[in-house]
C-alpha cells in the first residue's frame, strides 16, 4: 500500500498549485519525492482529476531518462 504520508503531500502539493497552472507526473515527483510503489502516482493524479481538482491537458515529452522521451499526460490545475 502507499504511504499516506506521500499521498497528503502530493494532494497538498496539487491543490496548492495556482489555477490553470499545468503540471506532469514528473514535476509533480520532483517537488514532493517518488512513492514507494510506482503505480502510485498515475493513481494519485487519477483519483485528484476523479476529484474534479486536475483535467488533461496534452501530452508532453518525458524528461526521465528511464521513460526513453515517450509521451505523458500534463495535467492542468
Amino acid at each position: 500500500s502507499v504511504d499516506p504520508y506521500w499521498k497528503m503531500l502530493a494532494n497538498a502539493w496539487v491543490e496548492d498549485l495556482p489555477a490553470d497552472e499545468t503540471f506532469t507526473a514528473e514535476s509533480m515527483c520532483a517537488e514532493v519525492g517518488r512513492p514507494s510503489h510506482p503505480n502510485a502516482v498515475g493513481a494519485r493524479l487519477s483519483a485528484l482529476a476523479r476529484a474534479g481538482l486536475i483535467v488533461e491537458d496534452g501530452y508532453v515529452q518525458a524528461g526521465r531518462r528511464e521513460r526513453h522521451a515517450s509521451r505523458m499526460l500534463r495535467w492542468r490545475r
